[in-house]
């Protein structure tokens, strides 16, 4: 198993890119969701060995509260059938 990256929700895309460039980490992907009316940066270190992904949602006017700003996180599985029989 290997950790792929950690999802945290944002207001302002552009702060969150700046912020996470601050401690050396470059954007190393972006997707745009038109369905889910999203857009999707991943940071990633020069390592390249995780990422952190921004969600930011269109329609989100107002601040996340609390637990609301986490996604989730990745893992990278061999096998995902026996990963979920071995939890």
């Amino acid at each position: 198993m290997k950790f792929v990256h950690a999802a945290t929700r944002t207001t302002d895309l552009d702060a969150a890119i700046r912020f996470y460039e601050q401690l050396g980490m470059h954007e190393a992907r972006r997707s745009e969701l038109t369905k889910n009316r999203a857009t999707l940066v991943f940071m990633a270190p020069a390592e390249g060995n995780f990422a952190i992904e921004l969600v930011y949602n269109w329609d989100q006017d107002t601040p996340y509260d609390g637990g609301e700003r986490f996604g989730h996180f990745a893992f990278w599985v061999t096998d995902l059938d026996d990963t979920y029989r071995r939890l």
